[in-house]
């Protein structure tokens, strides 16, 4: 996990944390943080949540186009996630990154 090890490396003071363990954590919270505030998701969407979730943990960030390649394009790519969001797929895009991809 090299984000992990560049983190260890600058501040070896930090445990060493693989960076997807890290994510998943997050993810946990910001949706905690999203049912606190009064919005649920169909399991449509929390399928995407977590694919989107996946493709940071392994990438570090998602884009637009991101979602039109393997694997996401699997589930039906973006056409899919417009289907599933709406309008709204880009702040979910957006906040996803901010919340989990912090390094």
């Amino acid at each position: 996990d090299v984000v992990a090890l560049v983190r260890h490396a600058i501040e070896p003071q930090n445990m060493l944390v693989p960076f997807r363990d890290e994510v998943e954590e997050r993810f946990a919270v910001w949706l905690s943080k999203m049912q606190k505030e009064g919005k649920t998701f169909t399991p449509a969407q929390i399928d995407w949540l977590t694919l989107i979730k996946d493709h940071i943990a392994t990438s570090l960030e998602i884009t637009k186009a991101d979602l039109d390649l393997p694997p996401l394009v699997q589930h039906g790519g973006l056409a899919s996630v417009y289907q599933v969001f709406g309008e709204g797929y880009e702040k979910i895009l957006i906040d996803l990154q901010r919340e989990l991809a912090t390094v």
